[in-house]
């Protein structure tokens, strides 16, 4: 072996994910998911609190892959970032980053405006102060697709199904939880969850707020129209 993997495996032997399986398995973690959150289940509050402690390690090993590691402290999880992504709270120069088109890549025009619409009712309960303990935004369905309209000018989907599938997306990106899962839709509360910042960016929102009242102003009648 090289000196390189050498170096790598007795720095890995000082860590708590000594042995290359579970540092393989928090890496295929990441890389299939994209993040790592400690509250979730049993397996992922283990390999997060490894992860922690191996921290130094595993930013290094992505970063030489060209991906960034970020840690954040207050609710317990780690995300991975894609090359050029626009990291919240980093300075990075314009040429560095392109989240918008990561976005497109990576999501339906309809899961990115779901999105998009989430961060905003997000930002919303955080400025009036309306989040639980573990900083999650708990409100109606409903509301959410009363923002979808007049948010984004885009009504969810008639069918069930295909409403069922977006937030069932939603879950998995670890952007949303089920308060009342099991309710009538009618009825259903979801939390949205602390990572949806870290998911999508502040200035992402921005822009994309910027371009609907610029869509609005040449169009006046686009938001009664919605209705």
């Amino acid at each position: 072996m090289s000196r390189f993997i050498d170096t790598f495996h007795e720095e890995l032997e000082r860590t708590p994910l000594h042995g290359l399986r579970p540092f393989q398995a928090v890496i295929h973690r990441l890389l299939a998911h994209g993040i790592l959150v400690a509250d979730d289940s049993q397996t992922e509050r283990q390999q997060y609190e490894q992860s922690v402690s191996a921290f130094p390690l595993l930013r290094d090993w992505f970063e030489i892959a060209g991906l960034r590691l970020e840690h954040y402290r207050e609710f317990r999880y780690l995300r991975l970032y894609p090359p050029n992504a626009r990291i919240p709270g980093v300075h990075q120069d314009e040429e560095e980053h392109s989240d918008a088109a990561v976005l497109r890549e990576r999501y339906s025009p309809m899961e990115a405006r779901l999105l998009l619409v989430l961060r905003a009712l997000y930002d919303q309960a955080l400025t009036l102060g309306n989040l639980g303990d573990k900083g999650e935004a708990g409100l109606p369905l409903g509301d959410v697709f009363t923002a979808m309209i007049t948010m984004s000018n885009t009504p969810m989907p008639e069918a069930a199904g295909e409403r069922d599938r977006l937030f069932k997306r939603m879950k998995r990106l670890k952007a949303i939880d089920y308060v009342s899962g099991d309710a009538p839709e009618s009825e259903r509360w979801i939390a949205i969850r602390p990572m949806i910042t870290t998911l999508v960016s502040g200035d992402l929102l921005a822009d994309a707020i910027r371009r609907l009242e610029g869509a609005q102003a040449e169009d006046p009648t686009a938001d009664d129209d919605a209705h």
